[in-house]
């Protein structure tokens, strides 16, 4: 039965790639980080009060509330290959949990990392 939460935990980090919980980088096809830092971007909703708050000479200076909001988009991420999602899954796992297991088992406990 392990397929199907093994499959369903590939999706999930999927559709959570790239957040500051699963962010991996990798190297020449190897995994040197699974975050990686973020920069935080100003919410319009924030900066319209800030530009309502200054006064109007020195929000003149400003972009418009629109054309901050309006910005031009980042790049999207490059896609994860399925060897590097199989990489940052393995990452992300506890390895020597299980006992008694057959010969040539990984003996590792997949995780989510508990982003919720």
């Amino acid at each position: 039965m392990a397929s199907p939460h093994t499959a369903g935990l590939l999706a999930y980090l999927l559709s959570i790639y790239p957040s500051k919980e699963f962010n991996p980088t990798f190297e020449n096809e190897k995994l040197v980080s699974l975050t990686q830092p973020q920069e935080s971007a100003l919410p319009s909703s924030v900066y319209a009060v800030l530009q309502a708050a200054l006064p109007d000479w020195m929000a003149s200076f400003l972009p418009s509330v629109v054309e901050a909001a309006t910005a031009p988009v980042p790049p999207s991420p490059k896609t994860l290959t399925p060897a590097q999602l199989k990489q940052g899954l393995l990452a992300l796992g506890t390895s020597g949990i299980f006992s008694d297991l057959p010969t040539g088992s990984p003996n590792l406990l997949i995780f989510n990392n508990a982003t919720a």
